[in-house]
C-alpha cells in the first residue's frame, strides 16, 4: 500500500496530478491489498485524511491540532467486557478511528459513544458531527466493521478513478 500513497503524493506535489506510477489496478483488485489495509496501523491517519475530504468535499481545511479519536474506547468500561475479547482486535481498526479536534478527544476520552456524541457535535470536522446524529447509542462490533468497509470501499474507487485518468 505504500508503494500507492507515497506515488500519488509525490506526483500531485510535484505536477498537480495523481500518477500511483505502478501496477496499482493489480494490487488494488488483490487480497493481499485488503488484508493490509484492514491491518495497517501506520498509514491509518493519511487515509482518514483522505477519506474525510473525498466522503465530505464541504469539510473545512486547516482546523488545527487534531487527533485520532478511537469511537469505541482504548480502555473500555466494565459493562464492556462481555464482548471485550472481539473489541480487542478491532479497537485500532480504521474503522473506529476518525478525526477530532484535541480539546474535543480530551472531553469525549474513553467515555461511551452515546455520551460521545455529544462531544462530536461541537466538532468542525464534518464526520464527527455526522456520528453526533447517529441512532444508536452505543458503537459495536457491526458498526466497527460496517465503517472500516465504507471507508475501503471509498478509498480504492478513488484510486481505480484516478488510475484510469
Amino acid at each position: 500500500m505504500r508503494p500507492i500513497i507515497f506515488n500519488a503524493y509525490v506526483s500531485l506535489y510535484k505536477d498537480g496530478k495523481i500518477d500511483f506510477k505502478t501496477n496499482t489496478k493489480e494490487i488494488l483488485e488483490s487480497e493481499m491489498f485488503k488484508d493490509q489495509f484492514n491491518s495497517t496501523t501506520s498509514l491509518i491517519k493519511a487515509l482518514l485524511k483522505l477519506y474525510l475530504y473525498l466522503e465530505y468535499p464541504d469539510q473545512e481545511v486547516g482546523i488545527g491540532n487534531l487527533h485520532i479519536e478511537h469511537i469505541f474506547p482504548q480502555k473500555f468500561r466494565r459493562d464492556y467486557e462481555k464482548w471485550a475479547n472481539e473489541a480487542k482486535p478491532l479497537i485500532n481498526s480504521i474503522g473506529n478511528q476518525m478525526w477530532l479536534e484535541q480539546k474535543l478527544n480530551i472531553e469525549a476520552s474513553n467515555d461511551y459513544f452515546d455520551n460521545k456524541k455529544e462531544q462530536y457535535s461541537k466538532s468542525k470536522i464534518l464526520e464527527a458531527q455526522e456520528l453526533s446524529k447517529y441512532d444508536k447509542s452505543d458503537w459495536r462490533k457491526e458498526d466497527i466493521e460496517k465503517r472500516r468497509d465504507k471507508i475501503y470501499e471509498r478509498l480504492v474507487a478513488f484510486f481505480k478513478e484516478n488510475i484510469e485518468k
